[in-house]
């Protein structure tokens, strides 16, 4: 920074008056070790005034000795430290740095003071009063009272919340013998609009274009749109102005002269095309000349105006019946910039797709093809989504709900031994903290959901708060439109969004795919199988119990409203469904957890030991029960919870009485068996206060004893059924299967509740085994999913909205599922390495994902988020019309029934100077392996979706295919083509793309913009002469150089000459857009 000493220490001892606050902080003096937060360091009382965004420190109240120092309030995070370092105390801390400030006050309420005061200092803060202000006059006025754009504190752009009228007017403009500054080499120009409607005076910029470098005569691919509410007619002036770039590092620009004109000159002009000569500010020609084309976009009613207003308004525009001439009617109807117009009505007239998507910025262009004389509008829109907050908060209940199902697991336990109820306890309060964690970033979350602006900055990563809110997530679409009926208009989305990962906990030990292989391969290997399997049955059994109690009522119903022979079919289905259940209870798997479970009841038991083998009598006391003593089985305690009251649901299991069932009744334990309740000593004494310890003992009945009784009143109901004759009455009929039916149900929940309780212990050995990292992988893996989650929801919905015309699309979503390709451009050295590692586990979590459509009202828009960790059902709410158009183009039983699985590919390649590290001196094997390994699956499904020859499947796939295959297998180092290639690969095969790298604000940008161009260039005809130049318009001028901004308040990428030398050619922004910004 440079900056004047004398002035500085002018400006310190200005009168008191001049100063917003002063008063004495204590300030700490051990500048070298300001990020280490440790008690006893010095800290010295200074006084210290505030002005502006400039906070001044003393040695005392003296200021004759001048400044000791001096702050400058920007780019900074001003919070309350509640390590309480010193009390009151405070930090300043500039973000992308590694130092901080702390202060100390004398009070809590001084501290809040300065807190207070500090925060309102930055200019940060006032172009956030100016922005507020800026929206309340154009509210009341019409009128946006900031005439230049970019060159005043704000831009246009800032307004991306306030809604947007349909464009009227677009211009495009290029240039000839434009004179230079230099005559020995071209010049480097671009050109601004602005523009005036009499009786104003002022001149309000309407925009401005690319830079075109080295060139005399420059054709402009940025366009100008002019909106409804720009008060533009007939009469308005036009100055168009050509600037020379003398150097883009420094903004060194030079005029070179100036036109002006009014819409009628260009409108009267023919084919809409006005040209003219440029002059200096005195009149006098300077050389060069410029043309101005205009489109009038189709039909001005369906934009909002009604044709008297427009008559008025135009003032001699000619209306959709009046032409002007042959080649203007022309120009309306068949122009470019009306097909887009028509899309974009389209699209953001989709109340569904317009509740969910917000605050567009949009950027046009006109470009070249290949065909002579042949244009296409390319139009670029990034929007934010309200699923940023809204996917969290409802992960985030998801959470909590399972958090308190998970400790409601725990206690129904009951009492074991010493050691275990310990050691239950322990991981009972983990849990604990967790959903109390939840519930408090939950409430945070909410409160977000109604803010103007939708996403999460990059420079609030670190937000505890915010941990579980994607990252930067936008919605970039390119939409393209032709003339030649050959060439479909088309829309093409990419969902932006900083790599999932949990950067609140940071990745001094790696990411989560490190952490769990850790997990893995420690000591207590097999009680992680274990556990694994057990969950796995335990989830196969939840999934069967249903069809058992259904198989159970439709017996009933037939005993009451049919016949024997009824009875005897639906009786062979119910067997049928509890061999069905019993295959998944008689496994060696639960076996060995019963077994470990009913150990751990016994006084004696520990921790300590591997519980999960058991031993031989054991075993053969579970294998042979009628063997089993049951006085000598050890009694246990039916816990309660009083926090989790009312969480469990013991619905019965019996037909209710209204269905005409058996009478319904409680089947407690107590009940349910004829085991016998003692009263038991209690002497164990538990460290968790929620836990209370009852007073019923009962003993532990052997699985096998239970699955025997099932299968006992089985074997009952065939006889009693058998021995009905066909002319039985209907009383007849249910009286014979009554009570054993209701013994089926009553045996069946105890022998679930053991097998829930032996998976259970599982768990509590596998979670006490890692005890000190289970709560944080699970609180890291929950931040990744619910992030990954967030974007996969906001790329899924706009791309199954947007076909729901396509009826081949349809079809294969439903018999395939739905391919989802992520790309990432972290590197594989430092912290990088770790937040690549939380991707690969959240993008692997995305396959437990499914999404199901169902009729909604006009008033659904959000999508319903159900299910637990393991498994995520997102139900999309559809219109009752685009709801029949799915049906009939899949059928409606496959609607209702059938969910859309996903197969989710990722493929990295590491593109900064810190893969050239990795390269060099680190590891890039998680490379290679995550590309190697989404090869794979890309293959698998790229051979289903060829198998469909029913869709018409473009047989040049096979090309892009091979080409990933090679391109994967060799050692390029930074080899982007895998990322071109299989981006190419994938929109062939109708994926949703997702584009990451650490904030998705920097490295994102130039990969978009790539994307955006091989797209065009691929499928629309953008020739090799103008893709380098609209690649750096986009990136100059398009909407990512916005998004820069929006997260950072500097309009320029976070790059520098030495960062850009290890980048790809073609990931290199031009000149003048990077520079010193905040790196995040």
């Amino acid at each position: 920074m440079k900056f004047n000493l004398k002035e500085l220490e002018s400006l310190a001892i200005q009168p008191k008056e001049t100063y917003t606050k002063e008063g004495q902080l204590y300030v700490k003096s051990s500048h070298s070790t300001w990020r280490k937060k440790q008690k006893g360091e010095p800290f010295s009382e200074k006084w210290c005034r505030l002005r502006g965004n400039l906070l001044f420190y003393f040695k005392g109240r003296d200021l004759s000795s001048g400044p000791q120092g001096v702050i400058v309030l920007e780019q900074v995070v001003i919070k309350a430290d509640l390590g309480e370092v010193q009390p009151y105390s405070f930090f300043i801390e500039y973000i992308g740095e590694t130092t901080s400030q702390y202060f100390a006050a004398h009070s809590a309420e001084l501290r809040d003071e300065w807190l207070h005061a500090l925060e309102k200092a930055s200019y940060d803060h006032l172009r956030t009063q100016l922005h507020f202000l800026r929206k309340r006059l154009i509210a009341r006025t019409g009128r946006d009272p900031i005439a230049e754009e970019r060159h005043g504190v704000l831009g246009s752009t800032d307004l991306a919340g306030e809604p947007h009228d349909e464009p009227i007017l677009e211009m495009s403009m290029l240039c000839n013998n434009l004179p230079s500054i230099n005559s020995e080499s071209a010049p480097s120009t671009y050109v601004t609009i602005q523009c005036v409607t009499p009786p104003d005076t002022w001149w309000a910029c309407a925009g401005k274009t690319e830079i075109v470098e080295s060139c005399y005569d420059p054709h402009f691919l940025t366009t100008i749109l002019f909106e409804s509410r720009s008060n533009i007619s007939p009469i308005t002036r036009l100055r168009a102005s050509v600037i020379q770039v003398e150097d883009r590092d420094t903004h060194k620009i030079v005029p070179l002269g100036q036109a002006i004109c009014s819409i009628r000159d260009i409108l009267t002009s023919p084919d809409n095309k006005f040209t003219m000569n440029f002059v200096a500010a005195d009149g006098q020609r300077t050389g060069g000349t410029i043309t101005l084309l205009l489109w009038q976009l189709e039909d001005p009613e369906d934009m909002g105006f009604n044709q008297s207003s427009l008559d008025i308004k135009t003032d001699g525009i000619p209306s959709r019946t009046n032409s002007l001439t042959p080649s203007a009617a022309r120009l309306r109807g068949g122009s470019v910039s009306s097909t887009i117009s028509r899309r974009c009505k389209l699209l953001s007239g989709d109340d569904y797709l317009k509740n969910l998507f917000c605050c567009p910025i949009t950027k046009t262009y006109r470009v070249p093809t290949l065909t002579p004389g042949e244009n296409i509008q390319v139009q670029e829109i990034m929007e934010e989504t309200r699923l940023s907050y809204y996917v969290p908060a409802e992960m985030l209940l998801l959470y909590r709900a399972e958090e308190e199902k998970r400790v409601e697991q725990l206690v129904k336990l009951g009492k074991l031994s010493d050691e275990w109820e310990k050691a239950k306890d322990a991981v009972v309060a983990e849990h604990f903290t967790l959903r109390t964690d939840y519930t408090h970033v939950l409430e945070s979350v909410k409160k977000l959901q109604d803010n103007e602006s939708q996403f999460k900055r990059s420079v609030d990563k670190g937000e505890k708060l915010l941990e579980f809110i994607p990252t930067n997530l936008h919605l970039q679409t390119m939409q393209v439109g032709t003339v030649d009926a050959r060439c479909k208009d088309a829309s093409y989305d990419i969902i932006t969004v900083g790599a999932p990962a949990a950067h609140t906990l940071k990745f001094k030990n790696g990411g989560l795919r490190r952490l769990l292989q850790q997990v893995d391969n420690d000591a207590n290997k097999s009680t992680r199988t274990l556990n694994k399997q057990g969950q796995e049955i335990l989830q196969q059994i939840h999934s069967t119990t249903p069809e058992v109690n259904q198989a159970l009522q439709d017996l009933w119903d037939v005993a009451l409203g049919h016949s024997v022979n009824q009875m005897k079919i639906k009786l062979k289905e119910l067997r049928e469904k509890i061999d069905q259940l019993l295959q998944h209870l008689e496994t060696p798997v639960i076996e060995q957890a019963y077994c470990s479970y009913y150990d751990a009841t016994r006084s004696g038991s520990k921790p300590e030991k591997k519980t999960s083998r058991t031993s031989p009598q054991h075993s053969k006391s579970v294998r042979n029960p009628t063997r089993t003593n049951v006085s000598n089985s050890r009694p246990r305690t039916v816990w309660s919870t009083p926090n989790m009251a009312g969480m469990v649901n013991r619905s019965s299991l019996m037909p209710s009485q209204s269905q005409g069932g058996p009478a319904s009744r409680q089947t407690s334990r107590s009940s349910a068996s004829s085991e016998v309740f003692t009263e038991g000593d209690e002497n164990s004494n538990h460290t968790q206060p929620s836990v209370q310890q009852g007073i019923s003992l009962l003993t532990l009945p052997t699985l096998t004893s239970l699955i025997k009784k099932v299968l006992e009143n089985l074997d009952t109901i065939h006889q009693a059924v058998d021995m009905l004759p066909e002319s039985a009455s209907s009383r007849d009929r249910c009286q014979s299967i009554e009570q054993t039916i209701e013994s089926i149900k009553v045996d069946l929940k105890r022998l679930l509740d053991q097998v829930e309780c032996a998976v259970m212990f599982l768990v509590l050995q596998d979670e006490f085994h890692h005890l000190e990292s289970v709560s944080s992988i699970q609180k890291r893996r929950d931040i990744v999913f619910a992030q990954a989650l967030s974007a996969l929801v906001a790329g899924v919905i706009p791309q199954i909205r947007r076909n729901t015309d396509n009826s081949h699309f349809l079809r294969q979503i439903y018999d395939i599922g739905l391919l989802v390709n992520s790309e990432s451009l972290l590197s594989t050295y430092g912290d990088e390495m770790g937040m690549l590692e939380d991707m690969v586990i959240g993008v692997e979590d995305m396959e437990k994902v499914k999404f199901q459509i169902f009729k909604g009202t006009e008033f659904d828009f959000y999508p319903l988020i159900t299910g637990s960790r393991n498994s995520i059902l997102v139900r999309l709410p559809f219109h009752p019309e685009l709801y029949s158009i799915v049906e009939e183009a899949v059928g409606r039983e496959v609607v209702q029934t059938r969910k859309i699985s996903l197969t989710c590919v990722l493929f990295s390649v590491g593109i900064n100077e810190e893969m050239s590290l990795a390269e060099l001196f680190g590891d890039t094997s998680l490379q290679d392996h995550i590309n190697r390994d989404s090869l794979m699956k890309l293959e698998h499904y790229y051979h289903k979706f060829r198998s469909r020859t029913n869709m018409g499947i473009d047989l040049k796939l096979d090309v892009p295919l091979s080409s990933l295959r090679t391109n994967v297998q060799s050692n390029v180092t930074k080899n982007v083509k895998i990322l071109h290639v299989c981006a190419q690969l994938c929109r062939g095969m109708n994926a949703v793309q997702l584009t990451s790298c650490k904030s998705a604000k920097d490295r994102t940008a130039m990969s978009v913009t790539l994307e955006q161009c091989h797209i065009l260039q691929e499928r629309h005809g953008l020739g090799p002469k103008n893709f380098k130049q609209l690649v750096d318009a986009m990136r100059s001028e398009g909407t990512r150089r916005d998004n820069a901004r929006k997260n950072v308040g500097v309009y320029k990428y976070a790059f520098n000459k030495i960062q850009l030398k290890a980048f790809p050619k073609s990931y290199r922004p031009p000149e003048g857009t990077f520079g010193k910004a905040v790196a995040t």
